[in-house]
């Protein structure tokens, strides 16, 4: 079932800071996000389809699965973590957890695996156990903690990342908005999901895109409802230098034209979201911006 949470979280994981997502709610080691505003999402005709068809249907799982209800309890869900690949990662969840509910979370883990944890740190409560079931020798191998505070809950396959997160107060250490070595965080209104990465530590394999990878500092997207069945795409990538912003630019602007090509007439939605979008660079900055129909967004999601 906690499994069911950071699928929640990837797909996707206060209200106050639901509506207001910046670098300065992220953890201060964070290499990359995923943000998604479950609040606008439901608030609006086009979200509340995205909803039902991904994690809306992950809720229902866990509902039928476990008898947890979830629904109306998380308002954004965070996932982030501080290194790539994903490794160790912090899953935030904004929101009220009713008692009910986490003492249902904490009696299904004590069910779960043949370890489970009750701890105490910085005079607060977390708890964990072997998320895959391991008994006897290869028990506690694959732990889970989970760390309940007001207004937000963190769950992490990491045991420092639940401290740490206590330790501030059941809030995540996060850096200064002024920060230079912030996430880059795009903002839009009625956002419901974001995401982003800082890749200037990041080990690239050889390989025909390794000469793009390998130049970009940092990159983040952002979709959101722009209402009337459409949905806002625009994400950024910050180059190293300003040449390798003009080459990603040609790069991502072919990309799209040859896959426009090769669309033809099979549909027409996918060759017209292709053949509209929009790919700018300056300076040391590529942006792209395009609107999808959400028809052709539940295509994907289906």
């Amino acid at each position: 079932m906690l499994k069911s949470l950071a699928l929640v979280a990837l797909m996707a994981t206060s209200t106050a800071q639901a509506g207001s997502f910046s670098s300065s709610d992220l953890p201060a080691d964070a290499q990359w996000y995923v943000h998604v505003n479950l609040d606008v999402m439901q608030s609006s005709s086009t979200g509340q389809v995205i909803f039902a068809e991904s994690i809306g249907e992950a809720f229902e799982d866990i509902q039928r699965d476990v008898g947890i209800d979830l629904s109306g309890q998380i308002d954004s869900v965070t996932i982030s973590g501080a290194s790539l690949p994903p490794d160790q990662p912090a899953i935030l969840l904004r929101g009220e957890l009713s008692l009910h509910t986490q003492t249902q979370i904490i009696d299904l883990m004590r069910q779960e695996g043949d370890v489970f944890i009750e701890e105490q740190y910085a005079g607060l409560t977390y708890y964990g156990f072997d998320q895959d079931g391991h008994r006897g020798s290869h028990a506690g191998e694959d732990m889970l903690y989970i760390a309940f505070g007001i207004g937000s809950t963190m769950v992490s396959p990491s045991e420092q990342v639940v401290r740490d997160y206590l330790a501030n107060g059941a809030e995540p250490a996060t850096r200064y908005v002024a920060d230079p070595n912030a996430m880059l965080v795009l903002h839009a209104e009625q956002a419901m999901v974001q995401g982003g990465v800082d890749a200037r530590d990041v080990d690239v394999p050889g390989g025909w895109d390794s000469e793009i990878v390998s130049n970009i500092d940092s990159a983040a997207l952002v979709l959101a409802d722009a209402g009337g069945d459409m949905l806002s795409f625009d994400a950024e990538i910050v180059a190293s230098t300003e040449e390798h912003a003009f080459y990603i630019h040609n790069v991502v602007q072919g990309l799209l034209s040859l896959k426009a090509l090769e669309s033809g007439d099979s549909n027409e939605e996918i060759k017209a979201f292709l053949m509209n979008a929009h790919v700018d660079s300056q300076g040391n900055l590529v942006t792209m911006s395009a609107m999808i129909p959400l028809s052709l967004l539940e295509e994907v999601i289906d």
